[in-house]
């Protein structure tokens, strides 16, 4: 299976970014394309059960916008051509999101994803892309590209992390996110990652994220935080950034 020249994990976080910021439709078997008339009309018949009937009706309501489906999304990066700003099919790169997933070399269960941008996010039957601090753009049926936490109220369930097959990802890194956890000592001024939970499950407040706290005891994984001197919640410090 190839690796494609010049495609990186930073590529297809801005890749995604793209797919964001100009609100491309999800429309199953695409990975790119402009939604014409005819491209619906194709997908119509070699889709039916997705693309025909009623959805059609809803798909024809975002002619003219960039479709693609959630695979997609990923492999859509890998065909695409700068120069053209198009995707350029490619049978050897036409992967569903089983034989992505199944191809990766790198890969493991999604509570061991590291802080990555740029690797992605697989559950059966969808896939996304971790652009870091705890959030993934995906291609979603009824709601096209969209941002979502990693994990927490809002998340998809997804149950693994892998490195695309046709992305070169180094020695098995990729960009981080500018700020990293890595660092954090007793005393730091930290943030909470959106999305992420107690040390002992549960959920947090929504304000948390938008807050900024002490970082007041760390003991391996396990960071306390609160502000003033009153515990807020123990948490882990790979879900913290230096504010």
């Amino acid at each position: 299976m190839p690796i494609v020249t010049g495609k990186t994990p930073a590529g297809l976080v801005k890749h995604a970014q793209k797919a964001l910021n100009e609100k491309w439709w999800y429309v199953w078997g695409t990975f790119g394309n402009v939604l014409t008339e005819s491209l619906l009309e194709s997908k119509a018949k070699q889709y039916p059960t997705y693309n025909g009937g009623a959805n059609k009706a809803i798909h024809r309501k975002h002619l003219g916008q960039t479709a693609c489906d959630c695979v997609g999304l990923i492999k859509g990066y890998c065909m695409w051509n700068d120069a053209m700003d198009k995707p350029v099919y490619r049978s050897d790169l036409d992967y569903n999101t089983g034989m992505m997933y199944n191809a990766a070399k790198v890969k493991g269960p999604i509570g061991t994803i590291p802080d990555r941008a740029g690797i992605c996010v697989y559950m059966q039957g969808h896939v996304g892309v971790y652009i870091g601090d705890g959030w993934v753009i995906e291609c979603a049926g009824g709601r096209g590209a969209v941002r979502t936490p990693l994990s927490g109220s809002g998340a998809t369930r997804w149950t693994a992390w892998f490195e695309c097959p046709f992305i070169n990802y180094g020695s098995s890194t990729t960009e981080k996110p500018s700020s990293s956890s890595s660092a954090l000592k007793v005393g730091d001024r930290i943030k909470v990652k959106q999305g992420a939970a107690p040390w002992n499950g549960g959920k947090l407040a929504s304000w948390v994220y938008n807050d900024t706290f002490d970082l007041m005891e760390l003991k391996g994984e396990r960071a306390v935080i609160g502000k003033g001197g009153a515990v807020t919640t123990a948490i882990n410090v790979k879900n913290l950034n230096k504010a």
